[in-house]
Parts: C-alpha cells; sequence; structure tokens
C-alpha cells in the first residue's frame, strides 16, 4: 500500500480472527487474520470481503473501507474506525441493522 507503520498493537477479545491496529503518520488501519477451522465450511475472509465490496458497491458508509487484501496470508488490511464494544443491544437497535441490510438487499438479488 505504499507505507510503512510506527505502531502496532493486538485488539484484543476477538473469537474468530486475530486483529492489529496499524498507525502511520496519518492514518490506522486494522489488519485482521482470519481463523480456519475444518469444522466450519463457511470461508470468513470470502465471506467479510464479499460483504465489505457488497456494501461499498451500494454506499453504506458505516463499515471499513478494504484497502488490501491477502488469500495466501489469510488477512485483510481496512480502515480503522473508531467506535465502542457492544455489550448490550435493543430491539430498535436489531431493527435498525435489519433495515439497512434490506435496503441493499433488492440491490443484490
Amino acid at each position: 500500500i505504499g507505507t510503512s507503520f510506527h505502531h502496532i498493537e493486538p485488539v484484543l477479545g476477538g473469537r474468530n480472527s486475530r486483529i492489529f491496529r496499524l498507525k502511520n503518520c496519518k492514518d490506522s488501519f486494522a489488519l485482521k487474520f482470519y481463523r480456519t477451522d475444518a469444522k466450519n465450511i463457511r470461508d470468513r475472509f470470502v465471506a467479510e470481503i464479499s460483504a465489505l465490496n457488497l456494501f461499498a458497491e451500494n454506499g453504506l458508509k458505516c463499515v471499513p473501507k478494504l484497502v488490501a487484501q491477502d488469500k495466501e496470508n489469510n488477512c485483510t488490511l481496512m480502515e480503522w474506525i473508531n467506535g465502542e464494544t457492544v455489550t448490550d443491544f435493543s430491539l430498535k437497535d436489531i431493527d435498525a441493522l435489519s433495515d439497512s441490510s434490506t435496503s441493499i438487499l433488492p440491490k443484490v438479488i
């Protein structure tokens, strides 16, 4: 991507992947390594890239932009989005997520 990073820190708490926050002089990025599981037939790497591309193509701006991908090492580099860990959610939150997903479905089907 044409940059070097001066700070790398692990992001703790994930169960299905390992994530590191990388910083250069200007921006922060998320480097995500996807876990492979012989018991799970779903390819998490492909599923997430497909979803991020779908969201980007449909103008959804509340998800990180995919910067680079490396299938050989099963990892992606995405823009870093500051936020908070979701510990509590309501039916209203679920409805909002459902509405967002439903708005792009007609374009996919």
